[in-house]
């Protein structure tokens, strides 16, 4: 069986990212803010945990699913990159060029999963 993921997930947290930012090095910020995997886990309705340093941490409910996600963005990084916290953290990087990223992985699994139920 061939794991589904909803491209839904991927749209909520471009949502997520366009309405509250871009945090970095962080799941979420003091400001509201969410990294690519942060928007991920809020998408999941995963919710967050405390940590030690006061940053939130991923909740360990949905932790598999959410993995997936991770791993599928990880798959369809630009070139050069080989973590997803690695692209989201450059200093450049901005919250639309992470709103993009979300949307095309999006738009991908739209396309792929219509090619296979509607040629």
């Amino acid at each position: 069986m061939t794991l589904r993921l909803y491209p839904n997930i991927f749209e909520k947290a471009a949502d997520l990212i366009d309405a509250n930012g871009l945090a970095k090095k962080a799941y979420k910020d003091a400001e509201g803010c969410f990294c690519t995997l942060g928007a991920l886990n809020a998408a999941l309705d995963n919710g967050f945990t405390g940590s030690e340093t006061g940053e939130p941490g991923i909740a360990h409910e949905g932790m598999n699913e959410w993995l997936n996600y991770v791993g599928h963005l990880a798959s369809v990084l630009p070139d050069g990159y080989t973590d997803v916290p690695e692209w989201n953290d450059e200093p450049e990087r901005t919250k639309e060029e992470v709103s993009a990223f979300l949307r095309k992985a999006a738009a991908d699994l739209w396309e792929e999963y219509s090619s296979h139920y509607y040629a």
